[in-house]
């Protein structure tokens, strides 16, 4: 394939991209559709065919649910019926605009036709729309006696409101509004909010809403004692000893959602549900309730799978979450793919009542990637904190590796490392994040004497995600690394950066940029890349992506700088393991189109 022709296929990708904005609802480029009619011819058993002629957006919506469209195939239908229920279509159709914020529709209706089937027509010219004008919040109950957190909770009812000022108004986003405002007042302190009172006054002349809402918070909770249920195998303390929180520490909504999934990602129950008593009468110690099943501890998996850095996989899994009846999560593994092969065996322990949870792994590897034979065997000792949003983890481990560039004699390295990693998740959500910022930082050494290199290795990797209104989000990345060493040989590949692949630079194969030996590429002593990817969400799941990435591996500051590019679209897909991408890039230095899967956030 040319370089003209790849060139010319990343401008169709741009054309259909673009495109694709333009047909979404409210996008940037929406185009307004003068009429929308009932498509299909009636059957012959029809009494009638009904016809909306309406602005394309609102034609769907005025379908859905219209009683007229019910009695098409009524054998007793006669004219005088029809007037009848045309009527009140009529009606239905003014309070359906009403809920989508058009308060002063004309409706010009008509029935034509002698005999059967008739033709009912709607004219709906829907009016200027009802745009909100102001948003009242008033909070009551104890949350007053502090003014700094009533400014707090107002600011977090309104960062989620679905109607802000100058928003048209639509009676499901007033409903959704409502609910959100309750529960962001509940999830914090207060769980026995309630609303008190809402109005939303509509002044049909100005096209204008003024919304109010009154919030009771109640009595501020405190976490009272954890009362479990459901284990026969596994002492309490298993349980306790995840939990995010003390008795007597406030309540917080996100403490028992992180407690919940901390149980759930151990292991050993197939159930868990976490739940506080929210009476107030119990506000000042309310008992939190664990109800769990535990899960059999015993389990094999097997998979067959596909990976666009790797290829084809082959899997075969063995867990066992009580060895030795311990309480121990045993889990051996082995994976087969296209270019690489990975056998792992690990132990963890429970997590402790400070936090911490000890694990052991035993590891090999191996690999042919761009030109780069490598073999490895590694043991590792992690000490990991619990706690997913403020993540330190200590480790040491002993590397043994051989490694071979194509056409270059085979090498033969060790090394101990020790290493420290810290990972801070300020995000919305853990899994699939829409604002905030994930960072993390490692730094580590393999010291002399026990390594056939002395070298030192930091990374830093930022990730940040920016809404742009409700449908739109823009996420910067930057990563960096780099080896303190003034060589290379004696060093285990596995240390030295590569990068290029899913989830680095798109647009060149898995770990195709680095350091060009011979016929192969090898890791240099340090990296770089930047991102920027935006998306559009079509709705709450499905979205689309236009992204840019660049970056180089290398052995020196000046090579580094000679930065490689990839660009391209891609579909976004929320799922409960967090986002599935599938994207189509082109490399600038590798003139070459590639397909790109990937899962979670990239770090």
């Amino acid at each position: 394939m040319t370089q003209g022709r790849l060139r010319a296929g990343v401008l169709a990708l741009a054309a259909v991209f673009w495109t694709s904005m333009a047909c979404l609802p409210g996008g940037p480029f929406a185009v307004r559709a003068a009429h929308a009619q009932d498509a299909p011819v009636p059957a012959a058993a029809d009494a009638y065919r009904v016809d909306i002629d309406a602005p394309f957006a609102l034609a769907s919506v005025l379908r859905q649910d219209l009683d007229l469209l019910r009695w098409r195939t009524y054998e007793g239908m006669n004219r005088d019926l029809l007037e009848r229920l045309a009527a009140e279509a009529q009606v239905q159709l003014t309070q359906t605009l009403a809920t989508e914020g058009y308060f002063s529709p004309v409706i010009v209706r008509t029935i034509t036709g002698d005999t059967r089937p008739w033709t009912v027509r709607f004219e709906v010219d829907p009016g200027p729309p009802t745009r909100v004008s102001e948003v009242r919040i008033q909070l009551l109950g104890s949350v007053i006696a502090d003014p700094a957190r009533v400014l707090r909770q107002r600011e977090r009812i309104l960062a989620l409101w679905p109607l802000p000022q100058g928003a048209r108004f639509r009676q499901l986003d007033w409903d959704l509004g409502k609910r959100l405002a309750v529960e962001s007042l509940a999830a914090d302190r207060f769980a026995g909010a309630s609303l008190k009172r809402s109005q939303a006054t509509i002044d049909p002349e100005t096209q204008q809403a003024t919304l109010e809402l009154e919030l009771d918070s109640g009595p501020a909770f405190r976490f009272g004692e954890i009362q479990v249920r459901g284990l026969s195998r596994y002492p309490a303390s298993f349980v306790r000893n995840l939990a995010t929180f003390s008795a007597g520490d406030p309540f917080d909504e996100d403490d028992l959602q992180l407690f919940q999934r901390r149980l759930t990602a151990t292991g050993y129950f197939s159930a868990v549900q976490v739940a506080m008593d929210d009476d107030p009468a119990n506000a000042a110690a309310a008992p939190v309730r664990v109800s769990v099943v535990e899960a059999n501890s015993r389990r094999i998996e097997a998979g067959l799978g596909y990976s666009t850095d790797t290829l084809y996989r082959a899997q075969l899994g063995y867990t066992d979450n009580d060895f030795l009846d311990r309480g121990w999560r045993w889990r051996s593994d082995a994976r087969a793919e296209s270019r690489s092969a990975r056998a792992t065996s690990s132990i963890a322990l429970p997590a402790r009542a400070d936090g911490w949870q000890h694990a052991w792994l035993l590891q090999f590897n191996q690999s042919d990637i761009s030109g780069l034979f490598q073999r490895e065997g590694s043991m590792t000792f992690n000490r990991t904190a619990i706690d997913e949003r403020r993540q330190p983890q200590w480790s040491i481990g002993a590397h043994l590796q051989q490694q071979q560039p194509e056409g270059s004699p085979s090498d033969t390295v060790h090394a101990v490392f020790g290493a420290y990693r810290y990972t801070r998740r300020a995000t919305d959500d853990l899994l699939s994040p829409n604002r905030g910022t994930v960072w993390s930082v490692q730094a580590g050494m393999a010291p002399p004497g026990l390594s056939t290199r002395t070298f030192a290795r930091g990374v830093a990797q930022v990730a940040h995600w920016i809404p742009l209104g409700r449908t739109a989000t823009v996420l910067l990345r930057v990563e960096g690394g780099a080896i303190a060493s003034s060589r290379t040989d004696g060093i285990p590949e596995s240390f030295l950066f590569r990068t290029g692949g899913d989830t680095s630079i798109r647009g060149y194969a898995y770990q195709s940029i680095g350091v060009n030996k011979g016929a192969a590429v090898t890791g240099g002593r340090m990296y770089a890349l930047a991102s920027v990817e935006a998306t559009r969400w079509v709705n709450e799941r499905w979205g689309i992506a236009a992204f840019y990435d660049v970056g180089n591996a290398a052995d020196t500051v000046a090579d580094l700088r000679d930065v490689v590019q990839g660009a391209g679209f891609g579909a976004r897909v929320r799922t409960p393991l967090g986002p599935v991408r599938v994207d189509i890039a082109y490399g600038d230095r590798s003139k070459d189109v590639r397909l790109h899967l990937s899962l979670g956030v990239n770090f």
